[in-house]
């Protein structure tokens, strides 16, 4: 809702005439996983709200996701009675993606990707925006149980096997005892089909082993679980994809308002 009121500012000042919107097709990449449902729709949908087309592109590999995602929104697109023109997807290997791209030089480009591929497609399609990853920084203003509850989840989904998982955060005054709170009733697995009988999303698995350097610290009541404490941001952070490990700057209250 927050995107959509931004998105009829913006139009408003386009007919106003204190902004022009391009409307050259934008190119939409989008991630692998089952987030590429919020992944596309916010790429696609914003672009489509104020009048720009898109072209959705596909992938090396588990390209089936944003195919099936496109033929339902081209399904609902037709329900809705709008131009079907509005939303392309374009199955391709490299080589067309960049012949495509240097035939569009005026478009824009969304991407969800490495940095590597980010620097690639920028070469062909300056007017790239791109998300690269992580890691990322969760703020939290105080400790409550929805704050523990939120920093669980995030940092365990699917042992942050996703691009939008927490590596960081910043809770004020948090103190060890309040780390052990949080991820204590982090559930322990054994298969995949007891978190899908249980609807879970943010297990670990038994018998897991992890490395993180003698800065980090086990968890007491969950000892896969690794983290390390400061009062200050690190200055540099490993993102341990697929690996249950925080980082958690505490500032103090009186430090955290101040800054």
């Amino acid at each position: 809702a927050v995107e959509q009121r931004i998105n009829d500012a913006l139009f408003q000042d386009e007919v106003s005439g204190n902004v022009k919107i391009g409307r050259h097709p934008a190119f939409i990449g989008c991630v692998s996983n089952f987030s590429n449902f919020l992944d596309l729709s916010r790429k696609v949908m914003r672009n489509m709200e104020l009048g720009v087309p898109v072209v959705v592109l596909s992938r090396n590999n588990t390209t089936q996701h944003m195919f099936r995602w496109s033929l339902l929104l081209l399904d609902l697109m037709e329900k809705e009675g709008v131009d079907l023109g509005m939303l392309t997807y374009f199955s391709c290997d490299r080589k067309q993606k960049t012949k495509i791209f240097l035939a569009c030089p005026e478009s824009p480009a969304y991407f969800t990707c490495s940095r590597e591929v980010a620097e690639s497609v920028k070469k062909d399609l300056p007017k790239i925006m791109s998300s690269t990853g992580g890691p990322n920084t969760m703020v939290a203003t105080s400790f409550t149980p929805e704050v523990s509850t939120a920093l669980r989840y995030s940092a365990m989904i699917e042992n942050k096997g996703q691009c939008t998982a927490m590596r960081h955060c910043v809770v004020p005054d948090c103190t060890e005892e309040m780390v052990d709170q949080i991820f204590k009733p982090t559930p322990v697995i054994n298969h995949v089909l007891e978190s899908l009988e249980a609807k879970g999303f943010a297990g670990i698995y038994a018998g897991q082993k992890y490395e993180c350097g003698p800065d980090y610290k086990a968890v007491p009541s969950q000892p896969m679980i690794q983290f390390r404490m400061a009062t200050r941001p690190p200055s540099e952070i490993d993102e341990k994809w697929r690996e249950p490990v925080v980082d958690i700057t505490a500032p103090s209250s009186q430090d955290f308002r101040s800054e």
